[in-house]
């Protein structure tokens, strides 16, 4: 039998953490596919998930609340059977990837939506534009297999820019979800 828990002072207290669903309807006219520092994209490459992953891991560090999964379990939820890595796309330079979006057809039984599963962008090569033209491409391949919209997720509280960079290319928050802790 649960009793009441002691009294010590501490209440239950929101932590002001956000995730967000941005979503953007595509428009008609397709948006131009910019290169930053001369860095250009190009597909994933069977044989590279070791360094997708450090660069996932390493470029993710410092997120709120970020636990790394292993490598192993990372390759099956993302590499598995019925993942299409078609979709994906790095930049590499001096000779690693610098940058990388993750994106998969759909989500859920949702086929008018692209989901965005991960953008990351080392701390080397961040506000340099990297992340805002693989949003774009990414726009342009949703849109050449037929879907309407994109989405992703975001901490709403991000210290990297993100919300704006969401912005600046037409997304917009769909709906929002709090976590709560209790210091114990």
């Amino acid at each position: 039998m649960l009793g009441n828990p002691p009294s010590s002072g501490r209440a239950l207290r929101a932590i002001d953490r956000r995730t967000q669903d941005e979503r953007d309807r595509f428009a008609q006219k397709q948006e131009r596919q910019e290169s930053a520092d001369g860095l250009a994209s190009r597909p994933f490459r069977r044989g590279e998930e070791r360094a997708v992953y450090d660069a996932y891991v390493e470029a993710f560090g410092d997120h709120w609340g970020f636990v790394p999964e292993s490598f192993a379990d990372w390759c099956t939820w993302n590499l598995g059977p019925n993942q299409d890595t078609s979709l994906w796309r790095l930049v590499q330079a001096d000779g690693e990837i610098a940058a990388l979006c993750v994106s998969v057809p759909s989500r859920g039984d949702d086929q008018t939506l692209g989901w965005i599963a991960l953008l990351a962008v080392r701390r080397p090569w961040r506000r340099r534009g990297l992340a805002r033209a693989l949003l774009l491409e990414s726009f342009g391949l949703f849109r050449s297999i037929g879907r309407r919209r994109a989405a992703l997720g975001v901490d709403s509280e991000n210290t990297t820019g993100a919300i704006a960079l969401y912005e600046g290319v037409g997304m917009r928050a769909t709906s929002r979800s709090d976590t709560w802790e209790r210091a114990l």
